[in-house]
């Protein structure tokens, strides 16, 4: 268990590693909780194999679960499972939310899947995948499956601000459940984009 009120208490962030295992922690801070970044552009260690099992984030002030800023190097084959966020009460930036991958780099994201999640609460988003205004950034190939939406309506955010040619591409939502009801479209799982084409989002759902 962490506990950190300060700004800038971030919980655990794994940082230009691979092979890594997070497993049963809570996180309760002033900052992002449970993150994956790219600090070191002489690094050579490929960014890869990385899971968080059964971690539980409590962000009062910034994000919960994902890839948050910092993306200078490629990253790919992470893993978010079995976690929970409960109460994702910060508003005061658009980059916020439960589960985020918010890419301000030059980094290629690839392979990355957020699964068997609940989000009790989010004031913001309870999803936001987002390229950062100066990032080249290419994210393609995010799953986000099992996720169960308990108490927010808000948007689930796909936003691509880069003026610096960064895409977003072949972003899955699979069995997102609002308030019990799964999502069989865009609309009703309350999806908004910006400057991604619609093509590149596929929203599906298995029969229980």
């Amino acid at each position: 268990m962490l506990l950190g009120y300060r700004q800038n208490s971030d919980g655990i962030c794994v940082e230009d590693s691979r092979s890594v295992l997070v497993r049963d922690c809570f996180v309760r801070t002033g900052d992002d909780c449970f993150e994956i970044k790219s600090r070191y552009g002489n690094c050579t260690i490929p960014i890869e194999d990385i899971t968080f099992d059964n971690c539980n984030a409590w962000p009062d002030k910034a994000r919960g679960i994902g890839i948050i800023c910092e993306t200078r190097r490629d990253m790919t084959d992470i893993h978010f499972i079995n976690c929970s966020v409960g109460f994702a009460s910060a508003t005061w930036m658009e980059d916020l939310g439960a589960l985020v991958v918010y890419a301000d780099g030059q980094a290629q994201i690839t392979d990355v899947e957020f699964r068997n999640i609940e989000i009790y609460r989010a004031d913001k988003y309870p999803i936001n995948v987002t390229v950062g205004d100066d990032a080249t950034a290419q994210i393609d190939g995010l799953t986000f499956s099992n996720i169960r939406i308990l108490f927010s309506n808000n948007k689930i955010r796909v936003c691509n601000r880069s003026k610096a040619g960064g895409t977003i591409d072949n972003v899955q939502f699979k069995n997102i459940y609002r308030k019990g009801t799964a999502a069989t479209d865009s609309k009703s799982l309350g999806l908004s984009l910006s400057k991604v084409d619609e093509s590149s989002i596929r929203v599906s759902r298995t029969a229980p």
